[in-house]
């Protein structure tokens, strides 16, 4: 037997429970982090033209260098559910269920991986298997490509009727996502390896029945294509030299990332560890490499060996087959606490590690457990700013935006309105234009290569012309080539003109074109900084007349009753300042609260009080008066002086405290222990404000002029 049995059912030990929930934590934690991935972006745009019956079968509506393309989108459900779930749910709920779907691929993955052998072997090796995909487990599409994977192998192993569902798994992953085409390859190699080995065998029309499912999608014929990773027009073209691609085309066998200031890269390293693993289980088990399960092995070996992307596919196989062979050559009893304290030990210590954010080393910042879609702001503003020139007019319709990043037309997709872009992470449909992009991208950034062999070294003019690109988007993640492209633009002024400044993002107008983006007006630095916010205006400035609605000059209302009536309150802010006014409905006498540097208004009978309430005039000013901040009413004349005791201060400036004892508001002999002066004691003297009172000039309701008493003359300023 090539372990062909399926898991036998019984008792779970505590120990192999706790176990079993750790993997399932940890491969849950692993997926928990923020989504930032751009191309999520142009999912949930798909998504929402699909959910509105504006979806173009076969066209693409994102880009407008694909005109005679056909865009074969295999993950059209999956777009349609995200958009649906992101609109009812939320961007927290997106990366819920992502996680919630690696969670269960480990539990399918410990399903199908149970054998006869110690569960503590099996445990490990899928813990292994989860730490290796761990990098690459973005909220995409193909993140539902290894649980489909991981069903389909498990169905394949049980046997019996569970080999007829395996056609209808394959049917519903061509509709999720682009690698469907990995079902009808697991299927044809577990097909052949049963004939190579005794043992339950499939029946014959498993792999064409395999095959005839990934028909069953909108695009019929038309949708039997490689997956873009795959894509021979994307390996011979332009973006395996374009450094903006190459974590397309990485290998992990690139040992640099293992190890670095931050910490090791324990889901790099774990790729190697589960390579070895897988190894030594054949050499342990040489039976088992003549069966399914070598064949199986060698295939998504290759694949993962090939491309650092396939490695999750690699990890799906690898972590139940090397269970499966070490499960037929260790007994159960072997080891059984030690093994078991060992990985009850290593999965508490990867949960941790998972929860901090650290399978790839502490220097990466955005990884930590958390559940939420993060936006660049830079790129959302830049793609809105877009859209809105192109609702103004001030973008003409047949004026193209060239980005120099892919992340900025999947912004565009979702925040740009229906703006179209040049190029995307879709590369098997912009193979004919890859040459153009690579010299645009090299007229702003000429350190990334020399001219395309045979090419004029205006080659990148022409291109433009021939797409009528009125406007770049200069954007890069990586901050050199970025400062890079904004000194050529300097170092030229003749040839670019700098339009806006969104964050990290500069959209560069081009001269040679005569539609120049947005008017050809010129990004100013002053006004973008003191220019008001657009659809806002302005806060009016301090000591200018506020425009809320106001009572004019004189005393309060009379009530209908000619009694005290219920007070009222208004309050004003005008430059900043805020002032309460309470007064009675009777036409009676009325407080005037206000804060500092407010006034009273005219009309209100003063007197004293305390604390916050405590009048306090307008600062005083040489040049005259302070404005009154209502729209009506006369200027208010700064107060006169008020003896405290050895000094006559103003109420607008701070006087200096009393020397010996406290002066007093409401005690006439602390304010009277000293003479005043000749000038102030006139003040005080005066009949019309007497002592212990706050003295204000005179105001005749109904006329709008402040008259001072003739005693004393108008006062100054100062001390």
């Amino acid at each position: 037997m090539t372990g062909f049995s399926a898991p036998k059912s019984g008792r779970v030990p505590l120990g192999g429970a706790a176990l079993t929930i750790l993997v399932i934590t940890f491969a849950f934690l692993a997926a928990s982090f923020p989504a930032r991935n751009s191309d999520l972006w142009l999912h949930l745009a798909t998504g929402r033209l699909i959910a509105a019956g504006l979806f173009p079968l076969g066209e693409d509506p994102f880009a407008y260098t694909t005109g005679g393309a056909y865009w074969v989108n295999h993950a059209w459900l999956t777009d349609l559910g995200g958009y649906s779930a992101y609109q009812w749910l939320g961007g927290p709920a997106l990366v819920a269920l992502k996680a919630a779907a690696v969670a269960l691929m480990a539990v399918v993955m410990l399903w199908s991986a149970r054998g006869r052998g110690p569960f503590w072997v099996t445990a490990g090796c899928v813990l292994l298997a989860v730490l290796a995909m761990s990098p690459r487990l973005f909220l995409q599409p193909a993140c539902l490509s290894p649980l489909l994977l991981a069903v389909c192998l498990a169905l394949l192993r049980t046997g019996g009727r569970a080999w007829a569902a395996v056609p209808a798994v394959v049917a519903l992953w061509a509709n999720l996502d682009g690698w469907f085409v990995l079902g009808p390859l697991v299927a044809v190699l577990f097909w052949v390896g049963s004939r190579l080995s005794t043992g339950p065998r499939p029946p014959w029309w498993l792999p064409a029945a395999c095959a005839a499912a990934c028909l069953v999608t909108p695009y019929h014929v038309r949708g039997l294509t490689l997956p873009p990773d795959l894509s021979p027009a994307v390996w011979t073209g332009e973006f395996r030299d374009d450094p903006r691609f190459t974590g397309l085309f990485a290998s992990p066998w690139q040992f640099a990332p293992l190890g670095r200031p931050g910490g090791i890269n324990l889901a790099a390293a774990a790729y190697f560890v589960l390579l070895a693993v897988g190894l030594g289980s054949f050499a342990a088990n040489p039976r088992a490499a003549r069966g399914w399960r070598g064949l199986v092995w060698v295939a998504f070996a290759l694949l993962g060996a090939w491309q650092a992307r396939l490695v999750p596919y690699f990890a799906v196989v690898a972590g139940p087959v090397a269970a499966l062979n070490f499960g037929e050559v260790v007994p159960r009893e072997r080891a059984a606490r030690a093994g078991l304290v060992a990985t009850l030990g290593a999965a508490a210590a990867l949960t941790a590690v998972a929860l901090l954010g650290g399978l790839q080393g502490f220097h990466v910042r955005d990884r930590g457990v958390a559940w939420a879609v993060v936006a660049d702001p830079s790129l959302e503003r830049v793609a809105e700013s877009l859209a809105r020139w192109r609702r103004t007019g001030e973008l003409s319709a047949d004026a193209r935006v060239f980005a120099t990043h892919p992340d900025v037309d999947h912004y565009l997709a979702w925040f740009g309105g229906g703006e179209k872009g040049f190029l995307d992470s879709r590369l098997q449909l912009f193979a004919p234009v890859a040459t153009d992009y690579a010299r645009l991208t090299r007229a702003l950034v000429p350190s990334e290569g020399g001219p395309v062999a045979g090419e004029p070294p205006a080659a990148w003019e022409q291109a433009a012309r021939d797409r009528n690109v009125a406007c770049l988007v200069l954007y890069d993640p990586n901050p050199r080539r970025f400062a890079e492209g904004l000194r050529e633009v300097v170092r030229h002024p003749d040839r670019w003109v700098i339009l806006r400044v969104d964050g990290n993002a500069v959209v560069v107008g081009w001269r040679g074109t005569p539609a120049v983006a947005a008017g050809g007006r010129a990004f100013s630095p002053e006004g973008a900084v003191f220019a008001p916010p657009a659809g806002r205006e302005l806060p009016p400035a301090p000591g200018t007349v506020s425009r809320r609605p106001t009572r004019g000059p004189g005393p309060p209302p009379a009530g209908p009753t000619g009694g005290r009536g219920r007070p009222t309150r208004r309050r004003s802010t005008s430059g900043g300042l805020k002032t309460s006014w309470h007064g009675t409905r009777a036409g009676g006498t009325g407080v005037c609260r206000s804060g500092r540097w407010s006034a009273p208004r005219p009309g209100c009978r003063l007197r004293p009080g305390r604390g916050r309430d405590r009048l306090r005039p307008y600062p005083c000013s040489r040049s005259g008066p302070p404005a009154w901040p209502w729209r009506s009413g006369p200027a208010m004349p700064p107060r006169g002086p008020r003896w405290r005791g050895r000094t006559c201060s103003w109420p607008g400036r701070r006087g200096k405290r009393p020397v010996g004892r406290p002066a007093s508001r409401h005690s006439p002999e602390s304010d009277t222990s000293r003479p005043p002066p000749p000038w102030c004691r006139s003040r005080l003297s005066n009949p019309t404000n007497p002592p212990h009172t706050k003295p204000w000039p005179n105001f005749t309701p109904g006329s709008s002029s402040w008259t001072w008493p003739s005693a004393i003359s108008r006062p100054r300023c100062g001390r």
